[in-house]
């Protein structure tokens, strides 16, 4: 399904309006959160996201110790990978 939305500027009720049909579409057709603003996890999956990183962390750390390295999660680097590998999951439809 193709659809073209002509928003007027000038008209404040109709960018609303226009917004509200655009987040209707996303949530029946692409299936993802379209509300900027709201949790994309519930709180028992960010416990689980916190939870699994400390035991990543944690088996880097042991790792590091043995070869008696500077452990690779010390940057803000292993965070941002950490979490760009679990990005799909994050937008799943309540």
């Amino acid at each position: 399904m193709k659809m073209t939305i002509v928003i007027d500027t000038s008209d404040p009720s109709g960018l609303l309006d226009a917004q509200k049909i655009a987040n209707l579409l996303c949530q029946k057709y692409a299936r993802a959160n379209s509300h900027s603003g709201k949790s994309m996890l519930s709180k028992l999956d960010l416990i689980k996201l916190v939870r699994e990183y400390g035991k990543e962390c944690h088996k880097l750390l042991e790792q590091a110790e043995e070869m008696q390295e500077e452990p690779k999660f010390s940057g803000l680097r292993f965070a941002k990978d950490f979490i760009d590998d679990r990005m799909a999951s994050f937008t799943k439809c309540p």
